[in-house]
């Protein structure tokens, strides 16, 4: 059980913050043995608490852009407003992961046991985190442009040590997007991605392997993965805001090359 729910806070710790969750739970579980018999089955587990804590995170804002989005479906004076841009913006960005993921899939599945590969990864990502520190916000908007531009970028992320969060967000830095906009974009293009691909690994186990595998503890790893989730999103947030989150970038540089070197 304690390695469940070790691996519920990391899940929990590193899937917002932009320090790649999946990099982080394949180090884990090779440098600290903590492999368990079966590890994908949990592993979805935790990325399905994740997601609702991003739900229930961002319910007032999900709330907003669905009902907005069906009112200017029907009355087109209405798709000049928020919602109308954020709602497309966020079916452009996942059509383009879902392409990108789908293609990708089998070599991901292959990186994601080379530890030293991850390490790689995440010293990429460290780089790009870095290079946020030069990014301008100069208070442009969600469009069609940045919105593919981060949908084509959520697709790559899917490589184990490439931080989905970071890589999304510093995109839409680059773009000079607002930050408390490229934030919210961030998560709400997630939100589809995250719950397509665990639908989609959970119908490739089976019902009945999925739950038999699934270890000791589970049910509290998931619950501890939701409120540690939840509690670094309000983190993400303000960190992303005051600019301040580049200094991740130095941590996934230590990580990465720790990595290499085991």
């Amino acid at each position: 059980m304690w390695k469940s729910l070790f691996l519920g806070v990391v899940q929990g710790l590193t899937e917002f913050l932009p320090v790649s969750s999946s990099g982080h739970l394949t180090i884990f579980q090779e440098i600290l043995g903590l492999e368990l018999e079966s590890s994908l089955p949990y592993e979805l587990v935790l990325h399905i608490a994740t997601a609702l804590a991003t739900l229930f995170f961002f319910s007032n804002d999900i709330t907003e852009v669905v009902s907005g989005w069906c009112r200017a479906l029907k009355i087109k004076k209405l798709r000049s407003e928020t919602s109308w841009r954020l709602g497309s913006g966020v079916l452009i960005g996942t059509v383009l992961t879902g392409v990108i993921g789908l293609s990708t899939k089998p070599l991901v599945e292959e990186f994601s046991r080379d530890v030293a590969l991850v390490g790689v990864f995440l010293c990429i990502t460290g780089a790009i985190l870095l290079a946020t520190k030069f990014a301008q916000d100069k208070g442009n908007k969600i469009g069609y442009t940045s919105s593919t531009c981060i949908g084509l970028v959520q697709g790559l992320a899917t490589l184990p040590g490439i931080s989905r969060s970071g890589s999304t967000i510093a995109t839409a830095l680059f773009l000079g997007v607002n930050k408390e906009e490229a934030f919210r974009f961030s998560f709400l293009l997630s939100i589809p991605a995250i719950c397509g691909a665990c639908l989609l690994e959970y119908l490739d186990l089976g019902t009945e392997e999925f739950f038999n595998s699934l270890p000791d503890g589970w049910f509290v790893g998931a619950i501890v993965a939701f409120v540690v989730g939840y509690l670094s999103l309000v983190l993400l947030k303000k960190l992303v805001i005051e600019a301040k989150w580049h200094y991740f970038g130095i941590y996934c540089f230590i990580v990465g090359v720790v990595a290499i070197c085991y």
